[in-house]
């Protein structure tokens, strides 16, 4: 690069969201489906942690229903204006790359809203992990395995060599699953390099707990920036840190503020950053108050 001073920098990525397979109930179902388009619904996807690849094995036996959730939910929640520089070429880009990705909702030439985009049934080999598309759009990608051990390696050479960037990624896992195949788990969540690892939650959520690390997987350089070089938020100080990971529970015990379709977000947004400067167990019990009203 043609300067000498010290460059340092966080991007984003082409984010998945990895889902493990396990018998689901249809609360399940429909819970985790909510949250996944919540990945994608903030902010237009114009954000680093947006989710932009969603993985599957092929073979499970809840993939249809858990994608039909996800089609449902994306065509309940808003369309979004692709509002940031560039965004609307990404869209376009993407549009003529797969044509025949499902449309939710219809374009507005009044208001600018575009429909979500769906690009369903992709393989590794079809799939275009290149480039952070940055706006309403994603990916399902599914892949054959013989067992999930199998599936768990698959998942992360995908994610690691054919994925542009190393931000952040998400894991979708249910206890029964955690505890049975902790092995394949476990294994999953050390091999993926990402700097942050969120287990059952958008990556959002790695990003608003400021004791994690956060930033790209080590190893990046300005010849190759990749998710960036720099490493932010760790307020305990680590020193020589590769990764967090944030283990969250199977299903929030009250409804999540992060959700898109969450009914009290101006109310609850106040209360928690009114709690987050001025952390007393006033303004956590009324921050508590609002978020129990959220449920839709």
């Amino acid at each position: 690069p043609p300067f000498t001073k010290p460059i340092h920098a966080e991007l984003g990525c082409v984010t998945p969201y990895i889902i493990l397979p396990g018998n689901w109930s249809d609360e399940d179902l429909d819970f985790q489906a909510r949250q996944c388009v919540s990945g994608k619904f903030h902010n237009a996807g114009h954000n680093c942690v947006a989710l932009e690849v969603l993985i599957l094995p092929e073979n499970w036996h809840l993939r249809s229903k858990f994608m039909e959730r996800i089609k449902h939910y994306l065509g309940q929640s808003q369309n979004r204006v692709a509002w940031y520089p560039h965004s609307q070429k990404s869209y376009d880009r993407f549009s003529a790359k797969f044509p025949e990705a499902k449309r939710f909702g219809a374009f507005s030439e009044d208001t600018g809203q575009s429909p979500w985009l769906l690009a369903e049934g992709l393989t590794p080999e079809t799939a275009d992990g290149s480039a952070e598309n940055w706006c309403g759009v994603m990916q399902e990608v599914r892949i054959k395995s013989r067992s999930l051990s199998d599936y768990v390696e698959q998942v992360a050479a995908f994610c690691n060599d054919k994925l542009w960037g190393d931000l952040s990624c998400a894991v979708f896992v249910d206890p029964k699953t955690q505890k049975h195949s902790k092995k394949e788990v476990d294994f999953l969540i050390q091999s993926l390099k990402y700097g942050s690892v969120a287990v059952n939650v958008p990556t959002t959520i790695v990003f608003a707990v400021p004791n994690l690390t956060w930033g790209a997987f080590p190893g990046n350089t300005v010849y190759d920036i990749r998710s960036g070089n720099a490493c932010v938020h760790n307020c305990a100080c680590l020193q020589n840190t590769q990764k967090s990971v944030l283990y969250a529970p199977w299903k929030a015990p009250i409804y999540p503020v992060w959700n898109f379709d969450n009914v009290n977000l101006p109310s609850s947004a106040k209360c928690m950053v009114k709690f987050f400067a001025f952390q007393n167990l006033a303004n956590f019990a009324a921050l508590a108050m609002q978020a129990l009203l959220g449920a839709p």
